[in-house]
């Protein structure tokens, strides 16, 4: 066991909070402990623990059980998460302890993408795969079709299929690789989870939902205060290639959307949220727009911290400090750090979160010019590999090799200088999405 304790800001008798860190990234290392706040840390650390999958050797019981144990010995008052398998962990806190926080039951909703489905009020059809049998659980098979893992991050194992050919091709892959990163996750259900309620949490499932096309993807993210009532934070717009691999190009923020069009998105979201149960704890809702209908894409039970870079240039405030606040049973100082938005078109600053991506395989050298990389200097490139690593796909949306940031006032010349930037990034243009501003 690995146990780091830090003490931040300057805590009073009368004012600190003991705050509880839940399987830290090195993100969370980054952002909570740059912050002068009158808090006391704890890092609960795990050797075993990988991100953003758990890792095999990862014991999430034995965490867990370790993390409450400790919560008693020492007087913690809140807990910190800032992905989807801190935040399981967290309910089982929350619930046994007393904390500030989202209910166990409310996270694994949102976790677990069926039954989250069947809590949302705008979806798309959807059922299961036993992996066990190769039946599904509703109807018969029928393509085209979307599969996902029912509990897993960064579209991993997702797949978009047109027919038998391609959908046996996908579930080879799902039978070789699935079991590694469900593991910890099926140990826990089975421990904290009432199975007879939800009996497919212990189960080899796989989701399976209707596919959906001609979209734009947008993102609601606020929080619950103590109080129960529903906050906005802000909205962001997710911006793709073309083409059918559903690559990301950006996400971006404040939403250019329609005062009108966003309002819509809040009360879809406000009710989804409403439905998983969610008390006093950050929450973000991803939506798509269709030219007839709006379908929620996914409901997650925690803030997307990756996002901190968005929020610090756009709207000079950080969400890290917002979910500190809330953890603490601070709402009023989540209210004077949210940002300076209203859910209208137009804005001072925008911030764009870029990515450069690949659907080749093989060594990185090949891919990603590292010396290119370490000259820029007018954004922070953030290399998912290094030398000696191997690129391999595992969705059919590619690849990230690279993430970084730009802010201005014109978001097209943002869009002109991104491409400059991964031109100089990925050796192998070919084997990437193609922008189409330049053809």
């Amino acid at each position: 066991m690995l146990l780091v304790y830090g003490n931040m800001g300057t805590s009073s008798e009368t004012d600190a909070r003991d705050l509880l860190v839940l399987l830290p990234t090195e993100r969370d290392r980054e952002q909570l402990g740059g912050k002068s706040l009158p808090y006391d840390l704890h890092w609960m650390e795990d050797p075993d623990f990988e991100y953003p999958q758990p890792g095999t050797d990862f014991d999430m019981v034995e965490y867990t059980e370790r993390s409450s144990e400790y919560v008693d010995e020492e007087g913690i008052d809140g807990v910190l998460f800032s992905h989807d398998v801190a935040n399981l962990v967290a309910g089982v806190l929350v619930d046994r302890h007393d904390l500030p926080g989202p209910s166990l039951e409310s996270v694994f909703l949102a976790d677990h993408k069926y039954y989250s489905r069947k809590h949302q009020p705008a979806v798309p059809w959807f059922d299961y795969i036993d992996l066990e049998t190769g039946e599904w659980g509703e109807y018969d098979p029928q393509f085209p079709a979307y599969l996902k893992p029912p509990f897993l991050t960064m579209t991993l194992l997702q797949y978009w299929v047109d027919g038998p050919e391609e959908y046996e091709e996908a579930m080879a892959v799902v039978d070789r690789e699935l079991s590694k990163y469900a593991a910890p996750f099926k140990d826990f259900f089975r421990e904290y989870i009432d199975t007879d309620e939800y009996p497919l949490a212990t189960k080899e499932v796989m989701m399976v939902e209707e596919p959906l096309s001609d979209w734009t993807q947008h993102c609601v993210e606020g929080w619950v205060d103590p109080d129960g009532e529903v906050k906005i934070w802000a909205i962001s717009d997710h911006n793709y290639y073309a083409g059918d691999e559903q690559a990301i190009d950006n996400y971006s923020t404040p939403s250019t959307l329609p005062g009108a069009t966003q309002e819509e998105l809040i009360d879809i979201a406000t009710d989804a949220i409403t439905q998983h149960g969610f008390e006093q704890s950050f929450w973000n809702v991803e939506i798509f727009r269709l030219p007839e209908r709006n379908v929620i894409t996914e409901v997650n039970g925690r803030t997307a911290s990756v996002w901190e870079p968005l929020y610090q240039g756009a709207f000079d405030t950080s969400v890290y400090e917002g979910i500190m606040h809330l953890a603490a049973d601070r709402p009023d100082q989540v209210e004077a750090v949210k940002p300076d938005w209203e859910p209208n078109p137009e804005y001072e600053t925008m911030g764009a979160q870029f990515h450069a991506v690949t659907f080749g395989e093989g060594p990185a050298e090949e891919y990603v010019d590292f010396d290119y990389a370490k000259r820029v200097d007018d954004t922070d490139i953030q290399l998912f590999v290094e030398p000696g690593d191997e690129i391999q796909q595992s969705s059919s949306s590619g690849f990230w090799v690279a993430r970084f940031h730009l802010f201005g006032e014109d978001y097209d010349e943002m869009l002109a200088r991104a491409d400059e930037i991964r031109t100089g990034i990925l050796k192998r243009p070919s084997e990437s999405p193609e922008s189409e501003r330049y053809t």
